[in-house]
């Protein structure tokens, strides 16, 4: 409630002020120019040996990093994310020819992020890590986070 009655009237202001700072910064640049570059080869360049998510599954993320940045509530933010990694990581044991291990998930994230092509999602993330619980970013918070989202 209280990131409802707080951030979502301040939404609009918090996002123009994250994209200017990274435009002037040029961060949103580069990151706009890495996503293109990677785009080509991506599998490769990133080190993927594992199963990645298909064409339907690409788009459900997409859908899902979409309505991310639509939400003002970060823990709502986290919430989609953690989907989207749920998937990514569902997707890596899908080649069952090969031991799948957790220095897998993050080429494997990469992959998905990269084709996924949505540059802003370092405003959401600078947004997420500002506005929550630094714990809550951790394992140390999961259970109070997951307690949080179902009261």
């Amino acid at each position: 409630a209280l990131f409802g009655c707080v951030l979502k009237p301040l939404k609009i202001q918090l996002q123009q002020t994250l994209i200017s700072l990274h435009t002037q910064d040029g961060s949103l640049q580069k990151i706009t120019d890495s996503l293109l570059a990677y785009q080509e080869g991506a599998l490769e360049r990133l080190a993927v040996r594992v199963g990645v998510l298909d064409a339907r599954g690409m788009d459900r993320a997409k859908a899902k990093l979409t309505l991310m940045q639509r939400g003002h509530s970060p823990i709502d933010k986290v919430l989609l994310l953690l989907q989207v990694c749920k998937s990514v990581y569902k997707a890596m044991g899908t080649q069952s020819d090969q031991d799948v291990g957790s220095e897998d998930f993050l080429p494997a994230l990469s992959y998905v992020l990269v084709q996924c092509n949505i540059p802003q999602l370092l405003l959401e993330t600078e947004y997420m890590m500002e506005l929550l619980e630094p714990s809550w970013l951790t394992g140390e918070g999961k259970e109070e986070l997951a307690l949080k989202t179902h009261i």
